[in-house]
């Protein structure tokens, strides 16, 4: 968002002191909150070089509640909706056993909660799901709302029991769950590296694995047998078993062509070109590994451009030879169906074959 110097608005964070626009900080904070409903929004201030000149860790800085509020009240156009929107939020996923009222939207806690109450990797149950708001007084249960009144969970659970099959098999499908905090994440397109919004957490839709947080993780790359090779890109929701071999195979095919040639030439990246690896990652393997799949992916176009080529000027060839053989052979004529006179028998109706047979 470019200002000019009159406009701009000078906003220094709290608990780091890096300084932004202000404008564009309340845009950032308010895509965070209704974009990916989060509630630990950090600085994204690029990295400082050190004084040895090695590249320092990017700020990752958590905003202060003050800092939010600030900067989501300051844009008129529904900032404190959004406002709202995160502190409820933030107080959801703070208490396990808390539930919002159906009718008015106030939080009640449950207080016969087993464990501690805070969000782990298990869902949070209660010795009593019953729970009646103390703002409106309605009654609702801790785990179905007010799906039911006057029966128990266990009736209402087998009430309901064909359509939960559904509802599972259709989660099952579109939504897997996160292998850090367990909360269901939807896939609606795009590639398989999904990002949990509730903990942040990458992992991949093909397999569940936690991977890097980076562009192409190192879990999708050619070399990775232990991953999800060429698989990225994939877009498909369930791919078939047909394109996780053909992936795989592929990256078999690159492992056993590319494999040597991609290892040396890293290995003399990383000899002559040291002070332009810090790029390539945080630390020694990391960059080891981008550079093997930044050599492996070239030296596949340059292999795939001369057969690209080849397959291109055959295809004239191809075409040629077709034509000779018809001109050969002889093109094969089309059965034609065959044209009744006047003079030929009507075919008998089903109701003669009877009469006949009578």
């Amino acid at each position: 968002m470019s200002q000019s110097s009159d406009d701009y608005d000078a906003y220094v964070l709290d608990n780091c002191a890096h300084v932004f626009c202000k404008g564009c900080l309340s845009q950032y904070v308010r895509q965070k909150v209704e974009g990916e409903g989060a509630v630990t929004i950090t600085c994204f201030h690029p990295p400082e070089e050190s004084r040895g000149g090695a590249e320092a860790a990017a700020c990752a800085t958590p905003f202060s509640d003050r800092d939010i509020k600030t900067l989501l009240l300051d844009d008129k156009a529904g900032g404190e909706a959004v406002w709202e929107k995160y502190s409820r939020f933030k107080f959801d996923r703070k208490n396990a056993f808390a539930r919002r009222c159906p009718a008015c939207d106030k939080p009640t806690l449950n207080k016969t909660g087993i464990g501690t109450g805070i969000p782990d990797s298990a869902p949070p149950r209660v010795r009593d799901p019953n729970m009646r708001c103390r703002s409106c007084n309605t009654s609702f249960c801790f785990y179905h709302a007010n799906s039911h009144t006057g029966i128990t969970c266990e009736e209402y659970e087998a009430k309901v029991k064909d359509e939960t099959s559904l509802n599972d098999a259709y989660m099952s499908k579109y939504a897997k769950e996160c292998p850090q905090c367990k909360m269901l994440v939807q896939k609606t397109g795009g590639c398989n590296q999904m990002k949990c919004t509730k903990c942040g957490v990458h992992f991949c839709w093909l397999c569940g694995k936690v991977v890097d947080s980076g562009t192409f993780p190192a879990h999708y790359q050619w070399w990775n047998l232990n991953g999800c090779p060429n698989m990225q890109m994939n877009q498909s929701i369930e791919p078939s078993r047909a394109e996780v071999s053909r992936g795989r195979a592929l990256a078999i095919l690159q492992i056993v062509v590319l494999g040597a040639p991609s290892f040396a030439l890293s290995l003399v990246s990383s000899i002559l070109c040291c002070f332009c690896l810090p790029i390539m990652g945080d630390d020694g393997t990391e960059r080891f590994e981008n550079c093997m799949s930044l050599w492996g992916n070239v030296l596949t176009v340059i292999v795939c451009i001369p057969l690209a080529i080849l397959a291109v000027l055959l295809v004239p060839f191809w075409c040629l030879l077709y034509v000779l053989y018809l001109w050969c052979v002889g093109v094969p004529e089309r059965p034609t169906a065959a044209v009744r006179s006047d003079s030929d028998p009507a075919p008998l109706e089903d109701e003669d074959i009877i009469l006949n047979n009578v």
